[in-house]
């Protein structure tokens, strides 16, 4: 099964940043933090989403700053 995006905008900005790769503008440690950023990662045991205490609501998960500052 291939890799999930969170969302179509963020597949467009993984494109753009592997574009940047290929040509050298950004380092391989800048698109692994576009990659763990753009792809959903994939539970290992457990399927369950974490809820948080407070609210019993779904724990909001945000990609790392260096995607939020592209968006």
């Amino acid at each position: 099964m291939g890799k999930r995006y969170y969302s179509e905008a963020l597949e467009a900005v993984h494109q753009s940043a592997n574009d940047l790769f290929e040509i050298g503008a950004i380092t391989e440690d800048e698109m692994k933090e576009f990659d763990e950023g753009c792809f959903v990662s994939e539970p290992e045991t457990s399927p369950a989403v974490p809820k948080t205490a407070a609210t019993g609501n779904a724990e909001l998960r945000l990609p790392p700053p260096i995607v939020r500052t592209v968006l």
